[in-house]
C-alpha cells in the first residue's frame, strides 16, 4: 500500500453517520416527551415518583448511547472495508484473514466473517494460497488505515459533538418547561 491515506473519501460514511447521529437523537426526544408527559406515565408506568421519572430517562439517555456508540462503530467499519477495497483495486493482495487481521487492529474487534468473505474472498482460493500482504505491506498498510480511522473519529466528533450538545439543551430546555 502506498500513500493513498489522503485520497479516500470519507463524505458518504459521514453523511450516513451523520444521519445515523440525528435519527437516535429525534428517537431519543420523542421517547424522552412520552417520559414525561404525565399521562402516558400513567399509563404505562403508574403513579411514579419525580425520582423513578428522572431513572426512567437516566436509561434512556443509556440507551442513546448506546446506540450512538453503535453508530461509530458501524462508520468505522464501513471505512475499513471500503479503504481496504480501494486498496485491493490498487494491487494489494487482501484475504479475508488479512481483512480480519486489520479489523482486529484497527477497530478492536473481529468483524462479521461472512461480510469480510462477501468483499474480499476470492473463489477457489485456498490456505496454501496464502497472501503475499506479509510482513512490510501488512505494517504499511496498517498505518495508513490507522491514520484513516483517526481521521474519520475526529470527524465523526465534529459532527456528534455539536448535534448532541444542542439536542440535550433542548431537553433540558423541554425538560423544565414540563415540570409542574
Amino acid at each position: 500500500m502506498d500513500d493513498q491515506v489522503m485520497d479516500y473519501d470519507q463524505s458518504e460514511i459521514l453523511t450516513e453517520y451523520e444521519r445515523a447521529v440525528e435519527e437516535i437523537i429525534d428517537n431519543f426526544h420523542r421517547a424522552a416527551g412520552r417520559m414525561i408527559d404525565d399521562d402516558w406515565i400513567k399509563g404505562m408506568y403508574g403513579d411514579m415518583s419525580a425520582r423513578s421519572r428522572k431513572e426512567v430517562i437516566y436509561k434512556a439517555k443509556k440507551i442513546r448511547a448506546a446506540h450512538l456508540a453503535a453508530a461509530g462503530k458501524r462508520a468505522r467499519r464501513e471505512l475499513l472495508f471500503g479503504y481496504l477495497h480501494f486498496q485491493k483495486e490498487r494491487g494489494a493482495d487482501l484475504t479475508v484473514t488479512v481483512v480480519e487481521k486489520y479489523a482486529k487492529e484497527i477497530l478492536g474487534r473481529g468483524v462479521d466473517r461472512r461480510a469480510v468473505s462477501e468483499m474480499f474472498g476470492a473463489t477457489g482460493r485456498t490456505a496454501a494460497n496464502k497472501s503475499n500482504h506479509w510482513p512490510g505491506q501488512f505494517e504499511k498498510g496498517l498505518a495508513a488505515a490507522q491514520k484513516q480511522n483517526e481521521i474519520l473519529v475526529g470527524r465523526m466528533e465534529a459532527i456528534r459533538v455539536p448535534l448532541m450538545k444542542a439536542a440535550d439543551k433542548d431537553y433540558n430546555d423541554f425538560f423544565r418547561g414540563r415540570r409542574h
